[in-house]
């Protein structure tokens, strides 16, 4: 019934209401600008191998092109919040979009390591642009009711990132470069899985010292076809840009900026003590950090792992990862109806030891040699990450304070931080042994769980400050008492009015 409600509502607006119209058809194509987002971003995990046979580099130079895409991020984010009200808020998005068509073009077609991880850093400051820029209009447009918005928003990011795994199956080379070997004298290539049952019909191959593994190989028979995913995610790029370009075109910007501040009210939220203000501050972005550090790392690591430490075959870890934002999607889509329901320190607390029983299972699974563990692990975790992005600014401004462009700009930056160290540190461990992948993400998902059960602790302190600080007692001439300057609401707690 309610959601029929709601449905009416949302109709008579849209019929009715010529700026919200306009404002729900910037959140509508805002929705398929998301998605493409993580479609382009989706694509680089399972992908990581063959650009690495492209640009003919090791795995720890390879995982140096997710610290690009971080890097990048960070610069956006600085550059946002300077050009975000200097110029028109559609062509920012026109620009980030057209710029990402002419990235994701390019890149299956860098050849040189140093060209590749530039253009990286490229694809991240356009892909943190657009993903920027996106998220503020919205909140710009619909001020307090933008918080079903934005995590209906990241939904369709994680539809996105599900695609596109599937998309590149069938495009990637199957052939993993530890597992090949190849005769110098003869200059075949050979698969080792091959050779060890057929060797007596590889008469070329006497000795094993004739033997050269091929980590890192610019022979020509070693191809990929990657550039074709990459081409459809330019064009889902370029499709991007035309509704904004026509809203550009046709909008009336000002009759959505009046109905913008009609929805918009004064904040009333106190400042915290300074001594009270600088742990919170501190919890918030560690756990922007570690948090972003977990989920990026999980999905463009994920299949490497699977097959560096089981020889899968690549299309196969790719739909390990497509399965991980499928049930990422999965659980934002039931997190924008059930996590109203919750306190939001408790909330993210429980979901974030979830995320670590699912690294548990992940570890303990590949240390007994049973692959079914990546089944599961990325089935939980994709879960249980899903809701942390779009309820983490919620989570700051009702339990510790107003999320200014200062505290935006502070987790977004740790945020980035995060995700530019970790690829840094699992790309020389996995050199080692692929199983460092677990330890790393089951260490990182116990420290998240700490800071939010410290964030806990602290949001009960913040809360009974700021309850306080906006309790306003008004007592007109006839001695009745309101709260908050409230007329219509008398408040019957027994006070007693002293007369001077």
């Amino acid at each position: 019934m309610i959601c029929s409600d709601s449905a009416v509502n949302l109709y008579r607006k849209l019929k009715n209401d010529k700026a919200y119209r306009q404002i729900f058809t910037v959140f509508a194509w805002s929705c398929f600008a998301f998605l493409v987002l993580g479609w382009n971003l989706g694509l680089g995990g399972p992908t990581l191998l063959d650009l690495q046979i492209i640009a003919n580099c090791s795995l720890e130079q390879a995982s140096l092109f997710f610290t690009a895409i971080a890097s990048g991020y960070m610069v956006s984010s600085l550059v946002i919040g300077v050009t975000f009200d200097r110029f028109d808020k559609f062509l920012h998005i026109i620009f980030g979009n057209v710029g990402i068509t002419i990235v994701m073009a390019a890149i299956p077609w860098c050849k040189y390591y140093e060209l590749m991880f530039t253009i990286h850093v490229l694809k991240g400051f356009l892909c943190g642009f657009s993903d920027g820029v996106a998220s503020t209009i919205l909140i710009h447009l619909l001020g307090q009711d933008c918080r079903r918005y934005i995590q209906i928003l990241h939904f369709f990011f994680t539809i996105g990132g599900m695609l596109s795994p599937l998309a590149a199956a069938p495009f990637l080379n199957q052939l993993e470069g530890s597992n090949m070997i190849k005769n110098e004298s003869y200059n075949g290539l050979f698969d080792m899985t091959t050779l060890r049952y057929n060797i007596s019909n590889v008469p070329t191959v006497q000795n094993s010292h004739n033997l050269l593994i091929l980590r890192n190989t610019s022979d020509s028979s070693i191809t990929t076809e990657v550039y074709k995913p990459y081409l459809i995610s330019a064009g889902l790029s370029l499709l991007s840009v035309v509704p904004f370009a026509v809203m550009y075109l046709t909008f009336d910007k000002k009759l959505m900026e009046t109905k913008q501040k009609k929805l918009t009210k004064e904040d009333k939220n106190c400042e915290l003590p300074i001594l009270l203000r600088i742990p919170v501050l501190l919890t918030v972005a560690l756990c922007s950090l570690v948090y972003t550090a977990l989920e990026d790392s999980f999905a463009s690591f994920l299949a490497t792992f699977a097959v560096k430490q089981y020889q899968w075959d690549k299309s196969v870890a790719s739909y390990a990862t497509s399965l991980y934002w499928a049930s990422f999607s999965g659980g934002s889509l039931i997190g924008i109806f059930i996590a109203p329901l919750f306190d939001l320190s408790k909330f993210l607390t429980f979901y974030s030891l979830m995320i670590v029983s699912s690294f548990t299972v992940l570890l303990l699974t590949t240390l007994y040699g049973f692959d079914g563990g990546i089944w599961a692990s990325a089935a939980i975790s994709g879960f249980f990450m899903s809701v942390f992005f779009p309820l983490f600014f919620a989570w700051t401004e009702e339990d510790f304070l107003h999320v200014s462009a200062r505290v935006t700009a502070l987790i977004m930056l740790s945020g980035s931080s995060g995700v530019i160290i970790n690829p840094i540190i699992l790309g020389k461990l996995m050199e080692v042994s692929p199983v460092w992948f677990c330890y790393i993400l089951l260490g990182e998902s116990i420290v998240l769980f700490l800071l939010f059960c410290v964030g806990t602790l602290l949001s009960k302190r913040t809360k009974k400050i700021r309850m306080m600080s906006e309790l306003e007692i008004r007592v007109d001439r006839n001695g009745e008492i309101y709260e908050n300057g409230n007329t219509d609401a008398k408040v019957n707690k027994g006070f007693e009015i002293t007369k001077f």
